[in-house]
């Protein structure tokens, strides 16, 4: 492709160079650069991709989209095309969507984002669209799929960068795909990875603070999610997310939208048995109410029929007498829904295994203790993506709430800084017969973060090993 093409509404602010160029691809690594290829320098939380520039001009790079100026443009750059741009993450959207042919617009796209509930309602649509014989694609936290094909989206990221984004729909829509549902993240909003896209419909499950370790306050978090009405036709809120009316407060006059509640859709007995808690029905309401403003179809008969999403309350089968769950339930708010459901669920003692992430909210922390004390039998504190903090820190942070909600140390809360260590202990010494083990943080997660290294873990694989140890 021609870099004129590429470039083609890209709001360029300077190009130095020759535009008439072929370009072969394009990359946001330095490192990565054959010839022919496109550099787009993005500045990140840890690194600056201008840092960079030369190596990828060393490397081979043809053109170079920046936005900071950079020292000594005019040198050392002769046979290199720059574009200076106001904002290379926007460029970088819009440079993606041409290469892959501007796909996206000749599928119906479905745009859900929230605290929580995001890649249940996704999965839930997508099996629901599929069931009317809907050629369906699907992005989630879990993966992306269509056509029989599942391709991992990564480790902890929701919402894949700009270029992968495109590359995927583009994928979906080459097979034949006529509606794609995109999981989308604050982050992914934020750092315009969806930046170009039209939502037929947009969806926002609910609000609750999250994420402040990077958006610092619950107003920006907010605002930030809301930044999906600008790229939706029409919008679906939901009647019980808390955040409701500061969120209809921040809707453009001029858009279209509806507020679902889940109380007025009859769910059948079987889907709630697969599907516990309010949250689950609201999550299934939105789904519902997403595919009939698509098609016009009510598909309240086929809610019994619907699969469970993996690592949200997934049974994990065990051969004894007792039950043991995973799930993501990662913060605060989700984690109160999930103990709530558990506890009804349980016929005697409910136990649960969790951790808080490192470089993550620490607000979070001591509420999560707090409400794992109050509301379970016994907790097991663990280690979940530590990162660069040092565990002990993140769990002397968790465990003083456990110690505020009047928690004893070895006897209402256990500290096993191993997640493997602590799963054996909660399912071999700890869950009798009638209990309920429920592991949260991880769910369908195949990576532990520990310093800057993703080591390969899995939960319901770490259950399997402590049953058979």
């Amino acid at each position: 492709m021609r870099l004129k093409t590429l470039l083609k509404d890209v709001d360029t602010e300077e190009i130095r160079g020759k535009a008439d160029i072929k370009m072969d691809s394009i990359t946001t690594d330095s490192r990565k650069v054959p010839k022919n290829r496109l550099f787009v320098a993005l500045k990140g939380t840890d690194s600056d991709g201008h840092q960079y520039i030369s190596d990828a001009v060393r490397a081979g790079a043809k053109a170079i989209v920046y936005q900071n100026e950079i020292f000594g443009a005019n040198q050392g750059f002769i046979d290199t095309t720059l574009i200076r741009v106001s904002d290379t993450r926007k460029a970088l959207a819009v440079l993606s969507s041409n290469f892959y042919g501007n796909s996206h617009r000749k599928i119906v796209l479905v745009g859900i984002t929230g605290t929580n509930g995001k890649t249940t309602t996704c999965e839930l649509t997508y099996q629901l669209l599929n069931k009317l014989n809907k050629k369906t694609g699907l992005i989630s936290t879990v993966s992306a799929k269509f056509s029989n094909a599942v391709i991992d989206t990564g480790y902890h990221v929701t919402t894949p960068d700009a270029l992968d984004l495109h590359r995927i729909l583009n994928d979906m829509y080459k097979s034949g795909c006529e509606y794609v549902i995109v999981e989308t993240t604050s982050h992914g909003l934020d750092q315009h990875r969806t930046w170009g896209l039209t939502f037929d419909v947009g969806v926002v499950t609910n609000i609750t603070p999250e994420h402040l370790d990077y958006h610092k306050t619950f107003r920006n978090y907010l605002e930030t999610k809301a930044k999906i009405f600008g790229q939706s036709k029409k919008v679906l809120l939901n009647k019980h997310d808390p955040a409701l009316i500061k969120l209809l407060e921040l809707i453009p006059a001029n858009l279209d939208y509806k507020i679902i509640d889940y109380t007025k859709l009859k769910f059948p007995k079987k889907f709630m048995e697969r599907f516990p808690g309010q949250y689950n029905l609201e999550n299934a309401s939105l789904a519902h109410a997403i595919v009939y403003e698509l098609t016009g179809l009510d598909t309240t008969s086929y809610l019994s029929g619907l699969d469970s999403v993996k690592g949200r309350m997934e049974h994990v089968k065990t051969g004894r007498n007792f039950d043991v769950i995973v799930d993501f339930a990662h913060d605060a708010s989700s984690l109160e829904k999930v103990l709530k459901v558990a506890k009804k669920l349980t016929k005697k003692n409910l136990i649960v295994v969790f951790g808080c992430a490192g470089l993550r909210d620490r607000l979070k922390r001591p509420k999560m203790g707090g409400l794992a004390v109050k509301l379970a039998d016994k907790v097991v504190i663990t280690a979940e993506d530590p990162r660069t903090e040092v565990l002990k820190d993140i769990i002397k942070e968790i465990e003083a709430g456990a110690i505020k909600a009047d928690g004893k140390k070895d006897k209402d809360y256990f500290i096993i800084e191993d997640r493997q260590s602590a799963i054996n202990f909660a399912v071999n010494n700890l869950a009798k017969e009638g209990d309920f083990v429920l592991i949260t943080g991880k769910g369908h997660e195949k990576s532990m973060c520990f310093g800057t290294t993703e080591f390969p873990w899995s939960d319901q694989e770490a259950v399997k090993k402590a049953l058979e140890s």
